[in-house]
C-alpha cells in the first residue's frame, strides 16, 4: 500500500486495475510479508507455549528466542525503508470531509516521507516502540514461565504493529500509482450514512451472539493440552 496500487478511477468513477501478480512481488512488499510471517511465528508460539506442555510447549518455548529478534530484525528494516526511502502521499486541496465520497475530489501531491510528514507520523513511531519493546519481552517472559504474561504482550505486539502502519498510512487507505488523485482516503472511501445505519443494526443484532459462541468455545478448551488429555 506505501508504494501505491496501480489502479484508477474514470469520470464515472468506474475504477480500473493495471497491475498483475509479477508487479506485486517486488522487495519491499516482500520485506512487508516477511515482517508479518515473523509477527504471527512469534504469537503462534507465544499461544503453544501457553496451551501446550512439554515438549510441545518446550519447544515453542525455544522458537521464540529465534523469532522475536527476527521479528525485531526485519521490523526495524521495514520501518528505515519506509522511512528513508519510500515517497509519500499527501492531501494537497482542502478536505470535503462533509461532502458526498468522491475519490477525484481532492488533489493529491507525492513528496516527503511517510513517518517524517505523515499526519500520524509521530504515533506510528511510538507505535513501531511499543511493538519492538514487547518482542523483545515475550521470549525472557516465556521462559520465566508467565506465559499468559507472554501471550498478551504477544497480542499487544501484534495490535501495535498493525496500527503502526495503519497511523503512517492515514488519512490514506489505498494509494494509487497511476493517478495519485484516485487514492482512497478515510473521507472519499466511505459508505453512505443510511449504509452505516444498516450495518449498525446488524452489529447490533448479530455481535452479541458471536461473543456468546466465542465466549463459549473459549471456556470449553480453556486449560493446557496435555498428551494424557488427548489419549
Amino acid at each position: 500500500l506505501f508504494l501505491g496500487v496501480p489502479f484508477r478511477f474514470d469520470d464515472a468513477l468506474r475504477m480500473s486495475y493495471e497491475g498483475g501478480l509479477i508487479g506485486l512481488l517486488r522487495p519491499f512488499p516482500l520485506l512487508v510479508g516477511a515482517v508479518s510471517l515473523a509477527m504471527l511465528l512469534v504469537h503462534g508460539c507465544a499461544w503453544a507455549a501457553l496451551k501446550s506442555e512439554a515438549p510441545i510447549g518446550a519447544r515453542a518455548e525455544r522458537l521464540l528466542n529465534w523469532l522475536s529478534p527476527a521479528f525485531i530484525g526485519l521490523y526495524l528494516g521495514a520501518g528505515a525503508w519506509l522511512a528513508f526511502g519510500i515517497e509519500a502521499y499527501a492531501i494537497s486541496s482542502a478536505t470535503a470531509v462533509a461532502a458526498p465520497s468522491n475519490p477525484l475530489a481532492k488533489q493529491v501531491s507525492i513528496g516527503g516521507h511517510w513517518l517524517a510528514d505523515g499526519a500520524l507520523g509521530g504515533w506510528a513511531c511510538v507505535l513501531a516502540a511499543v511493538a519492538i519493546v514487547l518482542a523483545a519481552c515475550v521470549p525472557l517472559l516465556a521462559r520465566r514461565r508467565h506465559h499468559r504474561t507472554a501471550f498478551l504482550a504477544s497480542a499487544t505486539m501484534v495490535f501495535a504493529t498493525l496500527f503502526s502502519a495503519g497511523f503512517a498510512l492515514f488519512p490514506f487507505l489505498m494509494p494509487s500509482s497511476l493517478d495519485p488523485r484516485s487514492s482512497l482516503t478515510v473521507w472519499d472511501a466511505s459508505s453512505s450514512q443510511h449504509t452505516l445505519g444498516l450495518m449498525l443494526i446488524a452489529v447490533i443484532i448479530f455481535m452479541p451472539l458471536v461473543l456468546a459462541y466465542t465466549t463459549w468455545v473459549y471456556r470449553v478448551l480453556r486449560g493446557r493440552v496435555s498428551l494424557q488429555h488427548i489419549r
